[in-house]
């Protein structure tokens, strides 16, 4: 199975406060990009970028971020920074630092050991919050 290639987010996940108020961003109970037929998922990332996974209740196992960091231009073996996920879960992660997790192509690079009736959905931290 291959990867499925998410588009760059375009949602803040929160609203700076404005006019006295803060608005904060509703999610929905699962994101819409289903990872039921592949193995991970690559999105764009410019060091504001947030994953937000939701978990099936069947879908338990590891969710793991590649590290694409250069050693005097060579690129180290494959390290990834693996977390384990619960059914019936949703997680939010991130920022990811640019210089450490984006491959050649400016990609944020992710694999799940299990994909069964999970989602994956990406939001964006407001401008001021960038992670460079």
């Amino acid at each position: 199975m291959a990867s499925i290639a998410l588009t760059a987010p375009t949602t803040a996940i929160a609203l700076g406060p404005a006019g006295g108020t803060i608005t904060g961003v509703v999610l929905p109970t699962q994101e819409t990009n289903s990872l039921a037929t592949y193995t991970g998922f690559s999105v764009p990332n410019n060091g504001a970028v947030l994953i937000r996974v939701t978990i099936g209740a069947a879908g338990a196992g590891n969710l793991a971020f590649i590290c694409q960091q250069k050693l005097f231009g060579a690129l180290l073996a494959t390290t990834t920074f693996q977390t384990a996920v619960a059914n019936s879960t949703s997680y939010i992660l991130g920022p990811f630092s640019p210089s450490s997790f984006n491959d050649a192509n400016g990609l944020l690079q992710a694999t799940l050991s299990v994909v069964t009736g999970n989602y994956v959905g990406v939001y964006q931290l407001p401008g001021s919050m960038k992670n460079e």
